[in-house]
């Protein structure tokens, strides 16, 4: 699947590495000097996919999924009476209706294009939070390209869990020095400042910011401590990374920064009150980013993600549901619902980590990459019924009926104080 063509340059020998205007030769790392006398042709012996042109779709991208059913069905419907009862916009409607005349998967989604080059350096690339999920399957995709153009960093907080990653790598085959396995803890500037000295290339030319934690449960049931942690990973550790890499890529005027995302950065979610706190701030610092790479010749995307199937549950800060002795009796039964609810969005609507890896894919070899990708679309409704609607109320009246209408003969039957928590709720990712 990673195949490619090379950009061809036509530059006079000795000539600085060029940047063609269209992004089809784009050298990371090397000094941005535009060009138009720049074509695309096959690299000899290589097989593969052939180039593709830029997506010139809406810069809100998404990947076809399967069909709408179950919980996506309820979701369907709550959008449609909103707008139907005249609480939507016109723009909400049109949104809505948009949904069911997509474009076919393969206009939605274009095959990846990976990043061409006028020289024969590796694209350097160092991705933060490996040891499992969609880290540990985009780095292993990436180290195994079979034309062998990536180097691949990939960074744990702890090197006693590298061993699910040194068997991905194994089964994948990826070829001697194409991964390379460091320590990087984002809570620790040193540590982050050491990986970043170990690079040896001296350059990273793609940085994926991937390291994160969950948290679930009521509000109350998290101790301070517990929501200072998550907020020192997914917000402040990210600062920290961008800190340490972005200098470098906007003196050499090239370079591109991918960001895990969350729904949940795009959407409160009950329950969800402090991770999405944590990916809401992530959005904002992101996009204002976008706005001024560019500048520089860096570029920065965010991966969009709902539920994948990873060990993201298993490392809930705090376990999952928190300390629910200290919430009231009637917000523990609440917090059973959701998790009946959670399990079975999780069910119908979880994505393998490899299918978010294609996502990943796709953003890394745009030639004009767009801020926002989505790993899937199904809850791209939901969060047009936000936007559309500035007093939110429409978002909130939808999203409690998804999650809680269904279930209120339950909850009336099991009486008040009552709380039987399953299996751990299904969170965006």
């Amino acid at each position: 699947m990673f195949p490619g063509s090379f950009g061809n340059c036509h530059s006079p020998p000795h000539a600085p590495a060029k940047i063609c205007p269209q992004g089809v030769g784009e050298v990371l790392g090397a000094p941005r000097v535009p060009t138009r006398n720049c074509t695309a042709v096959p690299a000899a012996g290589n097989s593969g996919i052939p180039l593709q042109p830029p997506h010139s779709g809406p810069e809100l991208q998404s990947c076809p999924q399967r069909g709408w059913g179950g919980v996506g069905a309820r979701l369907g419907l709550e959008i449609a009476l909103q707008t139907q009862q005249g609480v939507g916009s016109p723009q909400a409607r049109g949104g809505a209706k948009s949904l069911k005349s997509c474009p076919p998967p393969h206009r939605l989604c274009p095959p990846p294009v990976l990043l061409s080059r006028c020289t024969m350096d590796h694209t350097v690339v160092l991705i933060t939070g490996c040891s499992s999920g969609i880290g540990l399957h985009l780095a292993v995709r990436l180290a195994a390209d079979p034309s062998q153009r990536f180097k691949v960093y990939a960074t744990l907080r702890d090197l006693s869990a590298q061993g699910p990653l040194l068997e991905a790598a194994q089964a994948r085959g990826c070829p001697p020095g194409s991964l390379e396995i460091l320590q990087l803890d984002v809570r620790d500037s040193d540590s982050v400042a050491a990986a970043r000295a170990h690079v040896t290339e001296g350059r990273v030319d793609v940085l994926v910011c991937n390291a994160g934690r969950g948290v679930l449960g009521p509000l109350e049931a998290h101790s301070v401590d517990t929501v200072a942690s998550i907020l020192d990973v997914n917000v402040v550790g990210m600062v920290r990374t961008l800190q340490a890499f972005l200098p470098d890529m906007k003196r050499r005027g090239s370079g591109r920064v991918l960001v895990t995302g969350s729904m949940g950065g795009l959407m409160g979610l009950p329950f969800n009150d402090v991770y999405c706190a944590s990916k809401f701030a992530i959005e904002g610092l992101c996009e204002s980013l976008a706005v001024l790479l560019p500048h520089f010749g860096v570029h920065l995307s965010l991966i969009e993600c709902g539920p994948v199937h990873t060990a993201f549950l298993e490392k809930l800060e705090g376990g999952p549901g928190g300390s629910l002795e200290r919430a009231d009796a009637q917000t523990r039964q609440l917090y059973s619902l959701y998790e009946r609810h959670s399990q079975e969005v999780f069910r119908e609507m979880g994505q393998d980590p490899e299918e978010v890896t294609e996502v990943f894919l796709t953003a890394l070899s745009a030639p004009e990459p767009a801020l926002r990708y989505f790993s899937t679309n199904r809850f791209l409704p939901l969060t047009r019924l936000r936007l559309d609607d500035p007093s939110g109320d429409n978002y909130v009246a939808a999203m409690h009926r998804v999650v809680f209408a269904d279930q209120c003969a339950w909850s009336m039957a099991q009486g008040p104080g009552r709380h039987e928590p399953g299996a751990a709720a299904a969170i965006p990712q």
